[in-house]
């Protein structure tokens, strides 16, 4: 990449004086730390003179002069103290906890405060909550996770600790609209660098055997990662700013300047796309989304970050945790998740050796589907359960022999499917996933009557648990004596248990509740009994239909 003598003339004032120089002009701005990054920053096939780079930024490392584009110290702070300080000024002053841990943390899940059966907190929450005589269990952490504590949508209120009292109401930030727009702009910037550089990682990546996936991520890739997650860290302020990044939308910080030219630079992946050899190719496409959205729709650069994410690193996966504290990312972020979930357990199906892998995914759908109206407006707009039950059928043609890849047809017309058991899917249960997130749907009351009022979601589901009825059948040994009972019964145990039983409870349980309301006379908004009348039969129907075929 060729330096041009503006870029070096700013350079040589230093990171304290071209910020200053540059806060002015966002386009100038977002062109000088597009160059700084793919100069400090590079990917592909780029290379650099780490020596005379070193010697033309004065020692000073890229965290050194994003963090001095995207904030505006008086002359007397550094970049830290004006986080602090803007954070104090403008915060939203939140109360939730949102304390990530890491493998082998000893959190805590408590049955009668948890809005899930995957809720937890943290240790410090729960000696401070209010927790005595509750049904709650401690557990030792696989992959990691975050602390709900002080989030109405995935704990009690009654159960949070004497610290977090919950979130406060939606803001936008009131930052004199000079610094906002240097920081959007600078971060952006960043962001879409992260994304092209982690883009160009993974496609790279598949080139090799399954295992290359695992690879560290380059070291300045993790190091940017790194600087978003303290940005979002150091609270709503930055944290916000990131989100609005990410979805390259200056009004979730500030409506005003929705649209704002100086906001529209558009300049995060001109020379990382460009330049990186085709990064953005055909493993990493995106899927074209269904319906519209209206102003919720996220752009390519919230899609390309969740194709990156679907290769779940630890690294990506603890910036989607730390973002999601953001509810209006969150909403945006969940519709991109639905449509990229078959790339998540894609991953998971190739790297199942892996017990860390499929947690990662659970830790960041637990925060999505904890929450009841998300979860329903979900289920309406982008078709949730029916996404979990095609992604189920997905695993059962994945073990089908070769020659009976057409099988997700054919249960549809009530044909019966043989499972092999013996299958890695199976044995290293690499459903779990998708087991996890319905029993996390499931157990919403709200969830149930949409699902049962519902003809068309009750015949996909009977459609899939009639592909696990008859499973594992045995054979009486008569000629000779067997001297060692076989352990395969275990696989077709979990898989009923997980795929069929917990769903089959969690929706009668919600039926119950449902004719409970309604006989007490709180029926508005319930189920309607025509409804549950309508879908109860269909579910007679399909059931008598595959009765000869399902075992």
């Amino acid at each position: 990449m060729e330096i041009d003598e503006e870029f070096r003339s700013l350079v040589a004032l230093g990171p304290s004086e071209a910020a200053n120089k540059l806060r002015g002009n966002p386009q100038e701005l977002a062109k000088f730390t597009s160059q700084l990054l793919w100069l400090t920053c590079p990917y592909g096939d780029s290379a650099h003179d780490p020596v005379a780079l070193e010697t033309l930024f004065g020692g000073h490392p890229f965290r050194t002069w994003i963090l001095w584009l995207c904030t505006s110290p008086t002359p007397a702070e550094v970049p830290d103290e004006y986080i602090k300080r803007a954070q104090e000024a403008y915060g939203a002053k939140s109360h939730v906890c949102g304390r990530i841990w890491g493998k082998g943390y000893v959190a805590y899940r408590c049955r009668t405060c948890g809005m899930s059966p995957c809720s937890a907190i943290c240790h410090e929450c729960f000696e401070k909550g209010p927790h005595r005589n509750h049904n709650f269990l401690m557990y030792r952490s696989v992959a990691g996770g975050c602390c709900d504590c002080g989030d109405p949508g995935a704990w009690k209120p009654s159960g949070f600790c004497s610290d977090h009292k919950g979130p406060a109401e939606a803001f936008h930030l009131p930052l004199p609209v000079p610094e906002l727009l240097s920081a959007f702009t600078t971060v952006q910037v960043l962001v879409g660098h992260v994304a092209g550089a982690l883009a160009y990682h993974y496609e790279s990546s598949e080139r090799h055997a399954d295992e290359h996936l695992l690879a560290d991520l380059p070291e300045l890739v993790s190091s940017a990662l790194t600087l978003l997650q303290n940005l979002c860290m150091a609270g709503d302020v930055y944290r916000r700013i990131v989100c609005a990044a990410v979805l390259e939308d200056v009004g979730v910080c500030n409506p005003e300047l929705r649209g704002h030219p100086a906001a529209a630079t558009g300049s995060w992946a001109s020379p990382a796309a460009t330049s990186a050899g085709g990064a953005g190719g055909s493993a990493m496409e995106v899927a074209s989304p269904t319906g519209e959205e209206g102003g919720e729709q996220g752009g390519q650069l919230l899609e390309s970050l969740m194709l990156s994410g679907t290769y779940l690193s630890s690294e990506v996966s603890t910036l989607f945790l730390q973002l999601l504290f953001d509810f209006d990312f969150k909403k945006r972020f969940t519709r991109v998740f639905i449509r990229q979930y078959r790339q998540f357990m894609r991953t998971i199906l190739r790297l199942h050796e892996h017990r860390e892998i499929p947690t990662r995914m659970v830790d960041i759908s637990v925060q999505l589907f904890s929450n009841s109206l998300l979860t329903v407006q979900m289920i309406r707009e982008e078709r949730l359960l029916h996404t979990l039950f095609r992604n189920v059928l997905l695993l059962v043609d994945e073990q089908a022999p070769l020659d009976a890849r057409a099988g997700s047809e054919e249960l549809r017309e009530g044909a019966a499917r043989a499972l092999n058991c013996e299958h890695v899917i199976w044995t290293k249960r690499s459903y779990w996933p998708i087991a996890n997130d319905l029993v996390n749907i499931l157990s919403h009351r709200a969830v149930v009557e949409e699902f049962l009022g519902s003809v068309e979601l009750v015949e996909e589901w009977l459609v899939v648990i009639r592909g696990f009825q008859g499973l594992d059948g045995h054979v009486r040994e008569t000629s000779g004596h067997v001297e060692q009972e076989s352990r395969h019964w275990t696989a077709p145990f979990f898989i009923e248990l997980e795929l069929v039983m917990e769903q089959l409870a969690l929706i009668d349980s919600g039926l119950k509740d449902l004719f409970g309301a309604e006989s007490q006379g709180e029926g508005e908004g319930g189920a309607s009994e025509e409804l549950l009348t309508e879908a109860g039969a269909a579910a007679a129907d399909a059931a008598d239909a595959g009765a000869g075929g399902g075992g």
